[in-house]
C-alpha cells in the first residue's frame, strides 16, 4: 500500500478518511470512511459517478454513516490503522489500475474496488444500483 502511487485526490480522499475515522473515535480505517471522504470531495467524480448510474449519492452517504455509526468507538487520542477491508479495496484499486495500464491509482479505482467490496459497502452499494456492469 504506497501512497506515491496514488493520484493527488485519491491521497487527498484518503487523508479526509483518516480524519473522519478520528473526529469518530474509530480506530481502524475502513472502506465506509474511504467512500465517504471520496463522496465529500468538492470538484470530486465519485458522486457524479454515482449520479450517472441513477444512484443518490445522498442516500450512499448515509447508507456509510449508518454503518459507521454500528463501529466500536474509543475516546482520547488515539491513532487510526488501515482496517484488513480497506486494505483488500485498496489492492483491487491496484489491480484495476495495473489491469488499465495505469501507473496511478485514482479513485476511480478505488470506486470500483469499493463496488466490488464483499462487504457491507459493496452490498450496500448493490442494493442501490451501483454495480460493475451499471
Amino acid at each position: 500500500m504506497r501512497t506515491d502511487k496514488l493520484t493527488i485526490k485519491a491521497q487527498e480522499a484518503l487523508a479526509d478518511a483518516r480524519d473522519l475515522a478520528q473526529k469518530k473515535g474509530q480506530s481502524e480505517l475502513q472502506p465506509e470512511h474511504l467512500l465517504l471522504a471520496l463522496l465529500a470531495q468538492e470538484g470530486g467524480l465519485v458522486g457524479r459517478l454515482f449520479e450517472r448510474l441513477g444512484v443518490d449519492p445522498d442516500a450512499v452517504a448515509g447508507d456509510m454513516e449508518g454503518l459507521l455509526n454500528k463501529q466500536p468507538k474509543i475516546s482520547g487520542g488515539h491513532e487510526v490503522g488501515v482496517s484488513r477491508r480497506l486494505r483488500e479495496v485498496w489492492e483491487a484499486a491496484e489491480k484495476l489500475a495495473t489491469t488499465f495500464k495505469d501507473d496511478v491509482v485514482s479513485s476511480e479505482h478505488m470506486w470500483l474496488a469499493l463496488i466490488d467490496e464483499r462487504g457491507p459497502v459493496g452490498e450496500a452499494l448493490r442494493m442501490r444500483g451501483a454495480t460493475r456492469d451499471s
